[in-house]
């Protein structure tokens, strides 16, 4: 059985906040749990504490966002990226 980026992001923890957002949008969802190759600039729950506390926002606020599904779709790109790549 192929994983999907989004058991990769269940698997691990650091991942929890993430995967409650993609969850929360059933597009992205799907989208991310057809077969890839996809990357993903995936932020940690730490990244997300820093962007809430800086932003005075609560996770549920983000949640409840209307804007959610674009910006999660701004994490996603279609194809394998490597790092190297991303910064050139």
């Amino acid at each position: 059985m192929t994983r999907t980026v989004v058991d990769v992001a269940i698997e691990d923890p650091r991942f929890a906040t993430l995967v409650t957002a993609v969850v929360a949008v059933p597009d992205v969802l799907e989208m991310l749990e057809e077969p890839g190759p996809w990357t993903v600039f995936a932020p940690t729950n730490d990244a997300f504490v820093t962007f809430l506390n800086e932003n005075g926002l609560t996770v549920e606020q983000v949640l409840a966002s209307p804007a959610l599904p674009d910006i999660l779709k701004k994490h996603v790109v279609p194809g394998t990226l490597l790092s190297s790549d991303a910064v050139a």
